[in-house]
Order: C-alpha cells, then structure tokens, then sequence
C-alpha cells in the first residue's frame, strides 16, 4: 500500500513527519509520495512529488490510499471529493500518543496531530485536522473538512460546523456552536454562538466580516 500525501506544503510536511512516524510502528506503507497538482511547487520536498494524472497511472485504488494535507478548508473539501471521485480511498492518521479516553467517533481521512488530548464521546468528520497539542473535551461535534490549529481547546458540548478553521491557540467556551465555513482568528476566545461564514477574533470573540470568499490564506 503507498500512502499519498495530497499537498505538499509546510502542513504537508507536517504531516509527512507523522506518516514516518506511523510507519515505523506499525510498517502500515510499502512507500509514501506526495501528490500537488502545482509543478512549479517551490517548498523544499525531499519526497517525490506527483500530479494527480500521473499517480492515477502508477497506482490503482487498490495500492493507494489518500490524505489531504491542506490548512484550507475549502481545498479539504475539493480534494477530497476528487479523491473519492476516482475510488480511492481516505485514511486516517492520528499520532502513536494522542490520549484519547473514551469513545470517539473518526470518519475517513482525517489527521490528529502528536499530543492532542481526547476526552469521552467526541465526534470528527471527514478529513478534518485536530493539530498539536489541542484539546477536546466531552461531546464535542466537529464537522467535514475543518481544521483546528495547534493549541486549541474546545470544551465540552461544542459544535463546529463543516469547513470551519480554528486559529491557533484559540478557546472555544462550553455549549457553543460555530456556523459553517467560519474563520475563528488565533488567540481568539469564543464565548457565544457564530452565525455561517463569519470571521471572528478577539477575547471575546466578535464577528469582523463575513467569509465571502471562504479562504483562510489569501
């Protein structure tokens, strides 16, 4: 099996870092590539680096599986369908030491970065990214294609809404929910309910903009 790391940018590389780390384990890849449909991709990969159209002729469904390595949650979602929409499949990554203490309920493709703490009966969508150090706490609901940064605590009974991105070091309070396709600013503290694509920051948290053209990174 060739795990292929769709994007290969700063996350990325990230996220190749954990794969490695997997691999060593538990010797799950026979290789692991990077797939960026830009050629002209200036980071420095030492990994080989693949279009879409030339893995789909080196590997079946069958040899390959996907995960999208991009901090943008509308890219998360693009790829993601596209992934699927040629029969290969999303994996999962989570790292050798996230705590997770009791049910949680992980749909395909999504990544949990090293020391990201797991309390009870937390929900994560499709290719949604949980990254370093965060934590989850009791019954929290996080949607498709989302991507909580590094250092982000979320306390019990949230609700995050698909293609949503959490700043990092942001705080979400108890009982909150959090629209789709929102932008919470890092540092943030959330202390009340954010309506759909709403850009938000600050301690408390209020709504600067809207989310018009639901990009993270311009």
């Amino acid at each position: 099996m060739i795990l292929a790391i769709y994007c290969c940018g700063g996350h990325g590389r990230e996220v190749l870092t954990l794969a490695n780390w997997i691999n060593e384990l538990n010797n799950r890849w026979n290789g692991i590539v990077f797939v960026d449909d830009n050629q002209y991709c200036s980071f420095p990969v030492k990994n080989k680096v693949l279009t879409f159209e030339q893995i789909k002729t080196k590997c079946n469904s069958t040899d390959c599986e996907f995960v999208i390595a991009s901090g943008e949650p509308y890219l998360l979602k693009k790829l993601s369908e596209k992934v699927l929409d040629n029969n290969y499949k999303l994996t999962n990554l989570v790292a050798p030491d996230v705590r997770i203490e009791s049910v949680l309920q992980i749909d395909q493709g999504s990544i949990i970065q090293k020391q990201t703490v797991i309390t009870c009966d937390v929900t994560i969508g499709k290719s949604s990214c949980i990254n370093f150090s965060s934590v989850l706490h009791h019954d929290v609901n996080i949607g498709d294609y989302c991507f909580i940064a590094a250092n982000s605590t979320i306390c019990g009974n949230v609700v995050i809404n698909n293609g949503t991105y959490i700043g990092a070091g942001s705080i979400i309070r108890d009982e909150i929910k959090i629209g789709s396709n929102c932008i919470i600013g890092m540092g943030s503290v959330v202390t009340s309910d954010v309506p759909d694509n709403s850009v938000v920051y600050g301690n408390p948290a209020k709504v600067i903009r809207s989310n018009n053209g639901q990009r993270v990174f311009k």
